[in-house]
């Protein structure tokens, strides 16, 4: 087991009750962001309705600086040895973490009207995941048709997977890596420990990337399949 995630947690117990309620599912979901951020592979989150905000909400967290103030190395290793120092709002970049959340409103407009929307989060995954990348799925019922269909393309594409979810008295109807299941039946009440929970996960996998390592893990810089691009010549 990763002792930094153990001892991490361990010292967050007191200020936080839900890490010893769910102590083996923050470790097994943020091991999951960990190595998949120190492979160079990309995070994707995706939810319906309240669970869409959560999605977009915790990847605003992490694209930017979420409790820690951490200048972006990348750029600032760079302007000072270029011509580009004289622009100022160069200093004010912070470092982020490649989470990016599956609810575009418009992709799932498009794929709503001209294939399914139970299909809605399963196509983004085929166009935008590699082998590796992690996608992880919010869902209050545990049972939303899009939510177990973007699962299953997931681990055909052999991508990792998180499902966060209510539902406890029933087992999802796939493979899943980590099922964070929430220990509550009602609705508001599952809502309000997701809530809490994605705020620690933010919380404890900025500090690890960017504090407990000598050598900090370097964000991704890959735009989602780039590598993929060809140009042609007209």
């Amino acid at each position: 087991m990763n002792k930094k995630i153990i001892k991490k947690l361990d010292d967050k117990k007191e200020k936080y009750q839900l890490i010893n309620k769910y102590f083996f599912l923050f470790y097994e979901t943020i091991k999951l962001f960990i190595d998949t951020i120190a492979q160079g592979k990309m995070i994707y989150i995706c939810g319906n309705g309240g669970s869409s905000c959560d999605a977009e909400h915790l990847a605003s967290e992490f694209v930017k600086n979420y409790k820690l103030k951490i200048s972006n190395n990348k750029i600032n290793s760079k302007i000072n040895e270029t011509d580009y120092n004289k622009y100022d709002f160069l200093k004010k970049l912070q470092s982020g973490l490649p989470v990016i959340s599956l609810n575009n409103i418009g992709a799932i407009t498009a794929i709503s009207n001209d294939i399914d929307y139970e299909v809605c989060f399963a196509q983004q995954v085929v166009a935008y995941s590699k082998k590796n990348d992690l996608i992880i799925h919010l869902s209050t019922s545990g049972t939303s048709k899009n939510i177990i269909n973007s699962i299953i393309v997931a681990k055909i594409l052999e991508c990792k997977t998180i499902i966060l979810r209510g539902n406890k008295n029933n087992c999802i109807d796939c493979d899943v890596d980590v099922d964070f299941v929430i220990d509550e039946c009602q609705t508001d009440l599952i809502q309000i420990e997701m809530f809490k929970i994605i705020h620690i996960i933010c919380e404890i996998v900025e500090e690890l990337v960017y504090v407990s390592q000598k050598t900090p893990i370097r964000p991704h810089s890959r735009l989602p399949r780039a590598s993929c691009w060809k140009t042609t010549a007209l």
